[in-house]
């Protein structure tokens, strides 16, 4: 650990070896939003990699992602609007 509570880990890579994807899902009472977004360095904008978590479990396999969540929700495949005041500077 380091001040701050900052947690770093030493990577390394290894060639020939291609890192995983990196997915990530949110999910609240009534909404879902998830994402799927390849380790590459050519990336566009987060809303390119927005997926459905049914999308997502059909891609890794659902036992692999484990969200239990209502099928309206699973299906759900859109960006929350920015929040009032919110910069993305």
């Amino acid at each position: 650990m380091v001040p701050g509570g900052e947690c770093f880990i030493r990577a390394r890579v290894i060639a020939g070896i291609a890192c995983a994807p990196f997915w990530k899902v949110i999910l609240s009472a009534d909404k879902a939003i998830a994402w799927y977004i390849p380790n590459r360095s050519d990336l566009a904008t987060l809303d390119s990699y927005l997926v459905s978590i049914t999308e997502l479990e059909a891609k890794l396999g659902a036992t692999m992602v484990g969200i239990d969540a209502p099928e309206s929700l699973k299906v759900s495949r859109a960006t929350w609007a920015q929040l009032a005041g919110c910069s993305l500077s």
